[in-house]
């Protein structure tokens, strides 16, 4: 017999991912503190982040650290930056 196996993510993590999607603007990608923290060296180098003022998400007691991905690094922007 065929049996559906069915997963759901849950936990502060999921839902501090799905408060900066609602907060995000439409084609603005926001990051956690905690996901900025643990970026490996290489994405640090290909992606531009901001450091946006702490928000309030709703669930958490304090403001939260943000991050907005400003700009992924190409050729073209490598050699504007560097002229």
């Amino acid at each position: 017999a065929f049996q559906k196996i069915s997963y759901t993510a849950v936990g502060d993590t999921v839902n501090i991912a799905s408060r900066l999607e609602g907060l995000a603007a439409p084609g603005e990608v926001l990051i956690s503190s905690d996901t900025y923290q643990n970026l490996k060296p290489e994405t640090l180098s290909k992606y531009q982040f901001q450091e946006l003022e702490p928000l309030e998400i709703k669930g958490k007691k304090d403001r939260q650290q943000v991050y907005k991905l400003v700009q992924e690094y190409t050729a073209d922007t490598i050699i504007q930056l560097t002229d």
